[in-house]
């Protein structure tokens, strides 16, 4: 079940990155209004929630103030999610490529199968590539992030059909 999960992940991915790569600043604007909208509407209700609520509210003024001001930010300046978009999938790419990389290295022991490494270590590239994307022009960026998570998805999938399964 565990490689089914991986593999529907991936699909996820792939798609993700296929969105990017093709419409990068369509992907990013239509989520960053999503979000925003959510956060503002969230907001709202835990306001009027505080309001009818006369208890000490602090924790919950605070959380919706942070969401308010949030929402307001995503809606106005759209583009901080391009600048954030390829750190986090940087990050995400990074510590599964590693610890695919640990079981790749174990089976290689015993297979002599080196496949699942290269795949690894590729994807640990790729992540950090991605991690150190965002230092350039971010549709550029963003684009590129898109083709990187495209790689990762296919060679993540043969990778999860290559390697045994892990039973943890």
């Amino acid at each position: 079940m565990k490689k089914i999960e991986e593999i529907i992940m991936s699909l996820a991915l792939l798609f993700v990155g296929v969105s990017l790569f093709l419409w990068a600043d369509k992907v990013t604007n239509l989520v960053s209004i999503i979000l925003g909208v959510i956060m503002l509407l969230y907001s709202g209700f835990l306001f009027i929630s505080i309001r009818k609520n006369v208890q000490d509210n602090k924790g919950e003024l605070t959380l919706a103030i942070i969401l308010l001001i949030g929402g307001i930010v995503l809606l106005v300046k759209p583009e901080i999610i391009k600048e954030t978009i390829s750190f986090v999938i940087g990050i995400f790419i990074l510590f599964s490529s590693i610890s695919k990389l640990n079981v790749a290295i174990n089976t290689s022991k015993t297979t002599k199968n080196k496949k699942g490494v290269y795949l690894s270590i590729i994807g640990i590239i790729l992540g950090l590539l991605c991690l150190l994307g965002k230092l350039i022009i971010p549709d550029l960026v963003l684009k590129f992030v898109g083709f990187l998570v495209i790689v990762y998805s296919i060679s993540n999938i043969i990778n999860t059909v290559l390697l045994p399964k892990n039973n943890n």
